[in-house]
């Protein structure tokens, strides 16, 4: 059991695939973990990087930016925090919550957290918006998980 909510938090911590991934994988296999114990993992291991990326991530590019083999990813990334930046940015806060809350992917923690970073938005707020986010999330991705019939096979 320790293994399994070892590999959610590692799952949850990934980029895109965030806690929408961890909590299924929580929900299949053997053993199979708590909804509650599952999402508790997942938001916490998925909420570990939004703090990082907010605080590190003009820093990382650049360093990194411009590199060949790093930069292109980065860039990437940066290309799609700001058109989500240009979609949320008059919403601002209220925005970044909704933004995190979707469970869908390139919506999760790091894309909130590289959004704030963007749109300058006060950094203990945004995080604040990040978690909340990551919890209605947890929460729509635990019911899909273990209510839904059907919805992992």
């Amino acid at each position: 059991m320790i293994q399994k909510l070892l590999y959610i938090f590692l799952i949850s911590m990934v980029p895109i695939v965030e806690l929408r991934g961890a909590i299924p994988y929580a929900a299949i296999g053997e053993p199979r973990v708590e909804f509650w114990l599952a999402a508790l993992v997942a938001i916490a291991g998925n909420f570990i990087p939004a703090p990082l990326v907010m605080f590190f991530l003009d820093k990382i590019m650049k360093l990194f930016g411009r590199t060949k083999v790093i930069g292109p990813v980065l860039n990437k990334f940066m290309e799609r925090a700001e058109n989500k930046a240009k979609k949320i940015g008059k919403y601002e806060l209220l925005g970044l919550l909704a933004l995190v809350a979707i469970p869908l992917p390139g919506t999760g923690a790091w894309t909130g957290a590289a959004v704030a970073t963007v749109l300058k938005l006060p950094k203990k707020s945004s995080l604040l918006m990040i978690f909340l986010g990551l919890i209605v999330s947890a929460a729509i991705m635990t019911v899909l998980s273990y209510v839904v019939p059907g919805f992992l096979f």
